[in-house]
């Protein structure tokens, strides 16, 4: 599948990345499981009798069981509504890209971005799970899950459990605004678009809707190269100097680290 080089025109994001000159790094895209596979993955370490019953052990029983309660079973049972936020559903394509690893990894560079932090969808609520014997049995299914459909495009994603914005978020001018701040300093804010989720209906429009900021006087450049890179750099090199080993940013971390050495 190569549906982002079969594209004739550069997205406007992909433009703007070329301008930039620097990586942007998305420390906050969705991945929709595929629910299938996943419950192979958790027959595989739990057993056939786990993975039936792993819907209705979620944080408000089964998806559909709101919608079948009246008001007063709702109150009753404390039945939490499902989110509508959890999917973009406006886009077929969109949909897809979150849910298939390698059609993610070829339309990262219509959005622009060189580097994603990779976060679960539907398996972020397993901690939640009140059953031990299914919470841990989850837990592991979707760490391998996620380990083996990612593991061929790890030059360009982790897929990883930080502050993070998403990319048209205008309070990010508080972070950088020094005359308002304590110490005359930017608050470490950075990128984390929220991509995978309805409010993300175009992914192509992530570096794009960053560099609106920039035009809109939000922010300055400078202050843009913070946001999509420099802190993010810094973050993740200050827990593991090697976190971009490997990476399509491995060459600029090292820069970074041996800059910050020679200060």
């Amino acid at each position: 599948m190569t549906i982002a080089l079969d594209r004739p025109q550069k997205t406007k994001s992909a433009q703007i990345r070329e301008k930039l000159g620097y990586p942007i790094i998305d420390t906050d895209v969705h991945t929709q499981e595929f629910p299938p596979a996943f419950l192979d993955y958790l027959e595989q370490v739990a057993g056939t009798a786990i993975a039936e019953r792993f819907q209705e052990h979620l944080p408000g029983a089964s998806r559909s069981k709101w919608f079948k309660q009246s008001w007063d079973e709702r109150r009753t049972y404390r039945t939490a509504r499902p989110p509508f936020w959890t999917r973009p559903t406006n886009d077929a394509l969109n949909l897809a890209t979150v849910s298939l690893p390698k059609l993610l990894h070829e339309r990262l560079q219509e959005a622009g971005t060189d580097f994603a932090v990779v976060y679960p969808n539907l398996a972020t609520m397993a901690p939640h799970i009140g059953n031990e014997e299914m919470r841990r049995a989850v837990c592991r299914a979707t760490n391998t899950y996620h380990a083996d459909i990612f593991r061929s495009y790890s030059d360009r994603f982790l897929n990883h459990f930080y502050f993070g914005t998403e990319s048209d978020d205008t309070r990010v001018a508080q972070a950088f605004n020094r005359k308002a701040n304590p110490y005359g300093d930017r608050v470490k804010a950075f990128l984390g678009s929220d991509s995978g989720h309805w409010d993300v209906p175009d992914i192509t429009a992530i570096a794009a809707n960053t560099y609106s900021m920039v035009e809109r006087k939000i922010i300055t450049e400078e202050d843009l190269q913070y946001f999509l890179s420099i802190h993010p750099l810094e973050l993740y090199t200050s827990l593991n100097r090697d976190f971009f080993k490997g990476t399509a940013v491995e060459k600029t971390a090292d820069e970074f680290l041996a800059a910050k050495e020679t200060r």
